[in-house]
């Protein structure tokens, strides 16, 4: 344990020390999209008006943590920069989180080269340093998600309990993290021997009421309706369902503006069902089709900065270079984790890791994808691609004619998603492809 103990510190520095040293080098940014938002709310939440008061604050659209987090680092620290710094440490912590979860579901020697690529993946030492919630939302739910490891291991009431109090928060940072726990519950209820394992599904479930309850009431106070979170997952999946971004957005704000946020949350429900309506029988393929290319395109977040000119004026070969640079390990690391996900052996524990990666892709199929959504799987990716290395390098992978099929249209999958963003990609002004500059 000592030793185990020393591994997860070591793996936190290195993690630091990276997203810090980043914090330190990165060009000027502006603020982009949702980082706005998230700013915002967070001043709202710091304005003399409000004072962190959670009556008083107009918050619905969003969860709240985020934004309280946000507002204390703020006030703590005296600007974003303190901000940003307590993001780096946040995002740090998911080293040790998964070197414990990867231990778990294989072995240490998985877990350790699971761990370093948590550590130093590009996309998440970028996000680190920037405003949005995934470095929260991640810790978070995979912290718990290695406490319900845990406590599958040693069936202790506390340890589910420990579970389900993050499993808590990360509901309050992003609302999927909540309809999760009930797949999490019946996992551990389902263990060996079954005495104690409802016992441990009742305290993981009850610690997730217990924390997101005052909200869910606070919300019944402040609007007088039934909301467990936020009102976030009404536009999203209008916007899905409609196959339109700028314009559901423009019209939830004008509905918002004109009617209040219960009357827009109302209506994009009613306008996503009737566009899902409208669409079938062929809207779950059309969803496939449409979705999953943006969710696992090569173009990361950081990418998108170049190209929305946050970072004002990049020579083409630096935006080349950032493309290559979070590309690269993004297609390695993927297709290694597909290969690891058709070869490997299924196991209990390796199950509750392909439940999440059904529950969260179903999720991001009914609805929307994009590059940054799929921070949240980065772990079962990171798992599984590690564990396919690392027996490749010993024992070998163990193929059959069925997974050999598996793994090759998996990653026949997977090429079509990255080849459907070359050309809009070779087309952005910032990389100097446009205009034939820099061409092979």
């Amino acid at each position: 344990m000592r030793t185990d103990r020393r591994l997860a510190l070591v793996l936190f520095l290195v993690a630091l020390a990276a997203r810090i040293a980043f914090l330190a080098l990165e060009p000027r940014t502006r603020l982009v999209a949702d980082e706005r938002s998230w700013l915002a709310a967070a001043d709202e939440l710091r304005s003399p008006a409000v004072r962190f008061d959670p009556l008083r604050s107009a918050l619905a659209f969003y969860p709240p943590l985020h934004p309280y987090f946000l507002a204390l680092g703020r006030e703590l620290t005296g600007g974003t920069s303190g901000a940003k710094l307590l993001q780096c440490l946040l995002g740090a912590l998911l080293a040790p989180v998964v070197l414990a979860v990867a231990t778990r579901t294989f072995d240490r020697r998985v877990g350790v080269a699971a761990g370093l690529l948590a550590a130093l993946y590009p996309e998440l030492v970028w996000h680190s340093a920037h405003l949005w919630s995934e470095p929260l939302f991640m810790v978070l739910l995979w912290g718990a998600i290695a406490l319900v490891f845990a406590a599958d291991a040693d069936g202790r009431l506390g340890t589910a309990a420990a579970a389900g109090l993050l499993f808590g928060l990360a509901a309050l940072t992003r609302d999927p993290a909540l309809y999760f726990v009930p797949l999490a519950a019946l996992w551990l209820a389902v263990r060996r021997p079954p005495g104690r394992s409802w016992r441990l599904a009742a305290a993981l479930a009850a610690a997730t009421v217990l924390v997101v309850l005052p909200w869910s009431v606070r919300n019944w106070a402040r609007f007088r309706a039934p909301i467990p979170v936020s009102l976030m997952g009404a536009r999203t999946f209008w916007e899905g369902a409609a196959r339109q971004h700028q314009e559901v957005i423009d019209a939830y704000a004008a509905l918002e503006q004109a009617q209040g946020p219960l009357a827009a949350y109302r209506v994009a429900w009613r306008e996503g069902l009737a566009a899902t309506r409208a669409r079938q029988p062929w809207w779950l393929l059309e969803q496939v089709r449409d979705q999953m290319p943006r969710f696992w395109t090569a173009v990361d977040t950081a990418v998108i900065h170049l190209e929305r000119g946050a970072y004002r004026d990049v020579p083409p070969w630096a935006a080349r270079a950032v493309l290559a640079a979070t590309a690269l390990p993004h297609v390695l690391v993927t297709a290694a984790f597909l290969v690891g996900l058709a070869a490997l052996p299924l196991t209990r524990a390796r199950g509750l890791l392909l439940v999440f990666l059904a529950y969260y892709l179903a999720l991001h199929v009914a609805t929307v994808g994009h590059p940054r959504l799929r921070l949240p799987l980065l772990p079962v990716v990171f798992v599984y691609a590690a564990a396919a290395v690392v027996e490749t390098r010993t024992a070998g992978l163990h193929w059959t004619k069925a997974r050999f099929v598996v793994a090759g249209l998996l990653l026949a999958a997977f090429a079509a998603c990255l080849a459907l963003d070359v050309p809009a990609t070779l087309a952005e002004p910032v990389f100097g492809w446009s205009s034939g500059r820099g061409l092979p």
